[in-house]
Formats: C-alpha cells, structure tokens, sequence
C-alpha cells in the first residue's frame, strides 16, 4: 500500500494562518543556532574535551551537567513541540483521504521494538553526558579526534592568512560552507556504497516512520571512521568566526548563523511527517527537508539519492538528485527485514553494529 505524503510548498508571500505558524516554527531553530555559534565561538578549543573537565572540577560538576542536560532538552522539546503543531495546522488544510497523523503518533507505528525511537532519544542523550560511555562506545578515539582537531587548528594558524574585510570574510564563510557540504555528500555516499560502512549506516535507515525523532538513530561506531572527513573543515569553521568576531564583521556570522538554521531545520522537518518543500529559486540551491523522504524511502528507484541535506549542488553536481515529482512514488520507508529491528534498542545501539561488522569480515576469510 502507497503510503501517502503530505506535502507543504512555503509560500513567504502569504504569511497568514499556517504559513505564520512556519514562522513560530523557525523560532527554536533560531535559539539552537544561536547556542550553536556561541559554542562554535567561543569554546572551539574545549569542543571534545569540555565533558571531561566535569569530572576534573567536581565542585561545578552538578551545575555543567544540569546546564547541559536543561539546554539540549529544552531545545529538543520545543522543536519538537512546534513541528507537532505545525504538522496539526497543515493536517487540517488536507483532504480527509490525504490525512496522516502527526510524526509523534508515529512512533509506536514503526516497526520493531515498541517505541524504539524514545530509547535511542534517551540513549544519545545519556552518552552524550556521560564521557567515560563515550569513550568506551568510541573504542578510546575521543582522545584521538581532540589530538586532530588542536593539530588542525595549529596548522590553519599557521599557514592561512585570515583577513578582516566583510567581503573576504563572507567569501570565506562561504567557501568552507561548500566545503563542508561537499564532505558530506562524500561522506555520506561512502556509507552507502561501502559494504562495512553500510552496516553501521543501516542503523539510521532502520525506521519506518518518520518520527521527527527518528534522526537519532546514529550508530557512535560510524562516527568513529568518518568523522575524520569533516574534522578538519569543522575546525576552519570555527577558527573563521572566531577571526570574523574578533575583527567585528557582522556580514559572515549573519551568512554562518542562516546557515546553521538551515541545517537543523532541515534535520529535523527531513524526519517529520510532512514533506516541506522550499520555493525557488530557493530550492534550486538549498535542499529542502521533505527531499530527505526519498533518501528514506524503501522504493528501489530512491536508492542512492539527496545525499546532502544542505545544499543540492553536489547531488546535482554527481547525478544524485530527485526532486519533489517522486515523493507520490514513496511505498514506505526504512530497510525491509533490518535486523536493527529485531533486538532491544540498547542491543541495537551498542553490540549490534559490530557484530554486523564482524561477520562480514569472517565471511570475506
């Protein structure tokens, strides 16, 4: 059975009624980009090692991790909140026939252990805290990532000329913006062309709804070998607003920070129940988050396709691209009969992708 999808067009000259709410929409995205940046600014240099240094200053330990804790559920609960308002707005501008429930009451609908999504949100929530869990998930390569990303920062110190002009520094933002995009069209199709790649990857495939949530399902393992490709541009990021701010440039933290909306927004709406679909010219450069259905979708003739969920340049660029015509074409999502789907969520999470790993590998003995 065809699995109907809703679809939302943004209209930014009609801003009554739904297309308001779009607006209330944007909000949370706007206060996590903002935390984002922050972070990004002014603490590049403690990004991997802040959470050990909870354990090294006991006496503000309860206070950071609280702190922590308080920022990423309010930010999540609020996005969350509004896409499921939203969602419910657009619902009733629908034909009965094209209704679909909201993401949230989808979660118990996909298949597999019963509400698996809210085990892996309160999984990654937990190991993200807790770094002993991290280090232990990651084999012991955090350490190895904090030596790469200060080795990086040495280097682009002391061989990139940074300039304090609002031209240059907007041409640099950017610059390391497509750079960045284009490591991970890379990165991502690797995991999907790659056979031992795959078998970490097929963890965030595994849904068969999207659930707003749903993109939490990302196995520590696959970040522990490809997270090299994106290190060293992450850390020209941050050295690039850092060099913008100290020489007060407003016009590249501006084009950074609609950035940032852009990839969280689309982050989440790509896993929501409604696929929203930019206007052009808009769409012929950004990704719009309902093209994410069809990286999902279970139709043979999806495989392989909008890897990027930024900009649609590379897909464009290397024949990967399906634009909004096929969503009509969306059977279902998730990988059929994954075995992601046959075992507790904390089995799944933790043992499960390395021993898919591992039997691949005997099998090529």
């Amino acid at each position: 059975m065809t699995q109907t999808i809703n679809t939302f067009k943004i209209n930014f000259l009609n801003l009554n009624g739904k297309y308001f709410l779009f607006i209330v929409l944007l909000l949370p995205f706007l206060i996590s980009a903002c935390r984002t940046v922050e972070i990004e600014s002014f603490n590049s240099d403690r990004i991997f090692t802040h959470l050990y240094q909870i354990f090294l200053l006991p006496e503000n330990s309860l206070l950071i991790l609280s702190w922590n804790i308080f920022w990423k559920l309010t930010i999540f609960l609020s996005i969350v909140f509004t896409i499921t308002l939203f969602e419910f707005n657009i619902q009733k501008h629908l034909d009965k026939r094209e209704y679909n429930l909201p993401s949230l009451s989808r979660i118990k609908k996909s298949q597999g252990y019963k509400y698996a999504d809210v085990w892996y949100l309160i999984i990654t929530l937990i190991v993200g805290q807790f770094p002993l869990i991290s280090v232990f998930l990651s084999l012991g390569t955090f350490n190895l990532f904090n030596g790469l990303e200060k080795n990086f920062h040495s280097f682009y110190q002391s061989y990139i000329p940074f300039e304090s002009t609002e031209i240059v520094g907007s041409l640099g933002i950017i610059f390391a913006i497509l750079l960045f995009d284009l490591a991970v069209y890379i990165r991502h199709r690797l995991q999907h062309k790659i056979s031992w790649l795959w078998d970490f990857h097929e963890f965030h495939h595994s849904p068969t709804e999207m659930t707003i949530i749903s993109k939490n399902r990302e196995s520590t393992f696959e970040r522990i070998f490809t997270k090299p490709l994106t290190l060293p541009i992450t850390v020209l990021h941050y050295l690039l607003i850092k060099e913008n701010i100290a020489s007060g440039n407003l016009i590249p933290l501006i084009i950074y920070f609609l950035w940032i909306v852009i990839s969280i927004f689309g982050d989440f709406l790509g896993h929501s129940s409604i696929a929203i679909i930019y206007p052009k010219p808009l769409s012929y450069i950004f990704m719009s988050p309902g093209l994410h259905l069809l990286h999902h979708s279970s139709n043979p003739s999806h495989y392989d396709c909008n890897f990027c969920m930024g900009t649609t340049i590379f897909d464009r660029l290397f024949g990967t691209y399906l634009d909004e015509s096929h969503l009509k074409d969306i059977d279902s999502f998730g990988v059929k009969n994954t075995e992601y789907n046959k075992y507790h969520p904390l089995f799944s999470f933790t043992l499960l992708p390395l021993i898919k790993v591992y039997r691949r590998f005997i099998a090529l003995r």
